[in-house]
């Protein structure tokens, strides 16, 4: 058992994908941590005593080092996710000891929650926002996108350990959240259309007055603000590749035009989307 305090905990990430998930695989264990986010269909986690936990859209699944357990999605049903490989802090289970020949290793947080083997709970409406804006991860990151990475990675946790150690934060909150959770899965999934207030507001069953003061009390920023953040952050990743043009980006983004993405991406960015691509491209280089 590794004894770890809460402000010792400095992620590393080794991985992170957005992917379908197919319908059965067989009992597995991860060498290091997976925090994952369901954002379509649902997805079956069966323990050694094949107790299941069952993950729907907008939850979260919590995985720990070593833990045998078979993961499932429902055939026939479309599923993705997005999930995140890491450990709590460098050196996790000693130096110099790379995933392929780890030892098994539990971590306990002396000042903070008791980490579960397997959990499933739902994800607060500000962190859906933080799943989205990671980018691919096959290799570990340098530089400033490593340490916005950490940076997001952290939040997350804190959130997560925040509900580990406390289970209810309140009901009126805890209605709150959910309730608004479609709205935001349906902006995560249709933020390049022609999207309204209406539209967001709809699945909530709330006014639209009503709708917005509560998206504006709990994610700390207007739909159509948080939509336009969705849409230049999927923007960043494909000026990560060099294959797409600025103006077939900014249609597959949901902008108008690539006047208004280069306006909108440089007041967000402090960049203009061409100087931001290079800058993208020379950092990721040999």
């Amino acid at each position: 058992m590794l004894r770890r305090r809460v402000e010792d905990v400095h992620p590393v990430i080794h991985l992170a994908h957005h992917m379908a998930q197919p319908s059965r695989s067989s009992t597995r264990i991860t060498l290091d941590y997976e925090l994952g986010l369901v954002i379509k269909g649902s997805y079956d986690i069966h323990d050694a005593s094949d107790r299941c936990l069952t993950a729907t859209e907008g939850d979260l699944f919590w995985i720990t080092p070593f833990v045998p357990h078979t993961p499932a999605s429902r055939p026939g049903q479309p599923f993705e996710h997005i999930a995140f490989h890491f450990d709590l802090t460098q050196g996790t289970s000693g130096p110099g000891i790379d995933l392929a020949t780890r030892p098994p290793f539990r971590v306990q947080l002396e000042n903070g929650p008791e980490l579960p083997e397997l959990a499933v709970f739902k994800a607060p409406p500000r962190l859906l926002g933080l799943f989205y804006e990671f980018p691919l991860i096959t290799q570990p990151l340098q530089g400033i996108e490593a340490f916005f990475n950490t940076v997001r990675l952290m939040q997350i946790l804190g959130s997560v350990f925040r509900h580990l150690g406390h289970s209810d934060s309140g009901p009126s909150r805890s209605s709150l959240a959910r309730r608004l959770a479609p709205a935001l899965v349906l902006a995560q999934q249709r933020f390049a259309e022609k999207l309204y207030i209406e539209d967001l507001a709809q699945p909530t069953g709330w006014s639209v007055s009503r709708f917005s003061h509560v998206f504006v009390q709990t994610m700390g920023v207007t739909p159509l603000q948080y939509i336009q953040q969705l849409r230049l952050q999927h923007a960043k990743g494909l000026l990560r590749e060099p294959g797409m043009g600025i103006k077939q980006i900014a249609a597959r983004c949901g902008f108008d035009n690539a006047f208004h993405f280069s306006t909108a991406f440089r007041s967000h960015q402090g960049l203009t989307p061409s100087a931001y691509r290079a800058k993208m491209l020379l950092e990721a280089s040999p």
